[in-house]
């Protein structure tokens, strides 16, 4: 067992992470990369657009973008889109190509979405009853794939933000680099989280570890720790919680949660 107040050393990957979300000492900065923009812009119809977005490498040549609430629909012979659906979440694919990056277009982009009964679009993790998933960050590791989503619900009030989140989940896809509509897919409720506990912001891999960034309600980060081992087992009850002692204003002090 480690002290209270100390994460497990591990090597400056993990350590340079921490720093940089407790102290905010770095800053960065964006840029629209053109031939990227360019494939997504020149879409005519299905996959449109989304409200949020990460990317895992799977493979050097192969890169998996994460999305959130997405638009699905077509452009109109004036110029404009008409949507017909908004699935919670939705997958692309962008293949590398062997030529520069600078070449890249519209057809090195795929995009994956489900179907329901009545062949509309939903979900590519598909709602469970009154739940849905966004799903925001994930990690390759032993040439599996762990995606940290959260599990949400609706709370019935009027307005844009009428949800909450209920806890974490683990989408574990023991084929990756294979078709996502073939993914061999597991998903888990991460014991322990909850709607003021959950790790889903950002993953790390390192020396047999995975980390995931995530969040202590009010207002503070939690960083959370699990073996490969244990992930490729799917004990996720093994995933300890650290956070920042904000309530006693000690800043940089890491705790265990859980």
């Amino acid at each position: 067992m480690y002290p209270s107040n100390r994460l497990p050393r591990s090597q400056t990957g993990v350590w340079l992470l921490m720093y940089v979300a407790v102290s905010g000492a770095f800053t960065f900065e964006a840029q629209p990369y053109d031939s990227i923009q360019g494939a997504f812009l020149a879409r005519k119809q299905g996959w449109l657009g989304a409200d949020s977005a990460a990317t895992i490498a799977l493979s050097p040549q192969l890169s998996l973008m994460l999305f959130g609430d997405t638009l699905i629909g077509h452009q109109t012979p004036a110029g404009g889109r008409q949507f017909v659906w908004g699935p919670r979440n939705t997958l692309g694919l962008l293949h590398l190509p062997d030529a520069p990056v600078e070449n890249l277009t519209a057809t090195d982009l795929s995009f994956y979405w489900g179907l329901d009964a009545n062949n509309l679009p939903r979900s590519f993790f598909p709602e469970q009853n009154k739940y849905w998933y966004w799903v925001n960050t994930g990690v390759v590791a032993d040439n599996e794939l762990f995606l940290f989503a959260m599990k949400m619900e609706s709370t019935g009030q009027p307005g844009p933000f009428g949800f909450a989140v209920v806890c974490a989940t683990v989408m574990h896809v023991a084929n990756p680099l294979d078709d996502p509509n073939n993914w061999d897919v597991t998903t888990i409720d991460v014991p322990g989280s909850n709607a003021n506990l959950y790790a889903a912001a950002a993953a790390y891999q390192e020396d047999g570890w995975i980390y995931v960034f995530g969040i202590q309600a009010p207002s503070s980060q939690v960083l959370a720790r699990i073996s490969v081992k244990d992930a490729a087992a799917d004990n996720w009850g093994a995933l300890v919680f650290w956070g920042t002692d904000r309530l006693h204003n000690r800043h940089g002090v890491w705790f265990r949660c859980v």
